[in-house]
Order: C-alpha cells, then sequence, then structure tokens
C-alpha cells in the first residue's frame, strides 16, 4: 500500500489533540464575535429608526424604544458570554469591560431619550454606533490563548510580554569571556 493509499491523519492524531483543542478555543469566540456584531446593527439601525420617526412615521418612536432594549440585552448576553474567555479561557480582560462601557453608555443614552434631551441623545447615539463599530471589529481580531510555551529552552512569555519592545540585554547573547590556565 503506497503513501497515496492511506488516509490522511488528521492534526489532532499528530500533535495529540491540541488542534482539537485549538479548535475548541477559537469556536469559544464565536458567540461573542457574532453578538458584538449584532449590538453594531442593532445600534445602526436606532439611527435609521430615529430617523424615519424625524421623517414622520411616528410609529418608528416605539421600534426605536424597543430596540434600545435589544441593544441593552445584546450586550448584558455579551458579557456573560466574554466571561468563559477568561475565566478558565485566560483571555484578555477587555472583550468583557468593552461591552460594559458601552452599556453604561447605552443607559445614560436611554435616560437621555426618555427625558427628551436630543442635545445629550443624538451625540451619545453617535458615538455609540462608532465604539459599537470597533468593538464589532476588535472581536473578530480576538484570538486564543494559546497556552503556556514549550519547555524547550525558550522563555516562558505571557501573552503581554510578546507586545513589549525587547531591551538589548533580552536579545543579545551574553559575552563569554576566555580565562587562560597560566
Amino acid at each position: 500500500m503506497g503513501t497515496r493509499d492511506r488516509p490522511e491523519r488528521s492534526s489532532a492524531h499528530r500533535d495529540g489533540g491540541a488542534g482539537v483543542r485549538g479548535a475548541l478555543r477559537r469556536w469559544m469566540y464565536l458567540p461573542y464575535g457574532l453578538l458584538t456584531s449584532a449590538v453594531a446593527v442593532a445600534v445602526f439601525l436606532q439611527a435609521v429608526l430615529a430617523g424615519q420617526f424625524l421623517s414622520g412615521t411616528f410609529g418608528s418612536l416605539q421600534r426605536h424604544q424597543d430596540g434600545a432594549a435589544l441593544t441593552d440585552m445584546l450586550l448584558i448576553t455579551a458579557i456573560l458570554v466574554a466571561i468563559p474567555l477568561r475565566w478558565p479561557g485566560r483571555g484578555p480582560r477587555w472583550p468583557i469591560f468593552a461591552p460594559l462601557g458601552l452599556l453604561s453608555l447605552t443607559i445614560a443614552q436611554n435616560v437621555a431619550g426618555f427625558e427628551r434631551v436630543l442635545t445629550v441623545h443624538i451625540p451619545l447615539g453617535v458615538t455609540i454606533i462608532l465604539l459599537a463599530a470597533l468593538l464589532a471589529v476588535r472581536s473578530w481580531r480576538l484570538v486564543p490563548h494559546q497556552g503556556p510555551a514549550p519547555e524547550t529552552g525558550a522563555s516562558a512569555e505571557t501573552p503581554a510580554d510578546a507586545d513589549r519592545p525587547r531591551t538589548t540585554a533580552q536579545t543579545a547573547p551574553a559575552p563569554t569571556t576566555a580565562r587562560s590556565s597560566a
């Protein structure tokens, strides 16, 4: 039986299951990306509904209010989905705190809207749309933690250390001095 006749082994067989674990970790990030994208779409639709209301479609005001409640629920769900990415997933903290900050802005937005303070409501809405779009883009670039460095003499770096610039003492080999036995 030639090598062409053998079935190809998957990476899970070659690396002892690490490929499967990596795929599972990547899968954990999918709901977060979908939720943050849904938030971005929902807040953009808020502007559309507000524009329809200002154009005379008065039923859009109720849909605008319902959209605000939906956005808040999506953000709360995104926060809950982000918790396992950090614990036990050892991911960064920002996926929890970014939607939490956005939720605080949407709550302030809801208050400004109900009180009809349009000088706050409209600019804050624009800010929320921009931040929600930024969060959605950033969430799709989020990569899972790859685990500890192999113990092959390489230094064990944390993901935060990988972004820091190295000094020459960290990159250059230590000078060796030759001693004479005389």
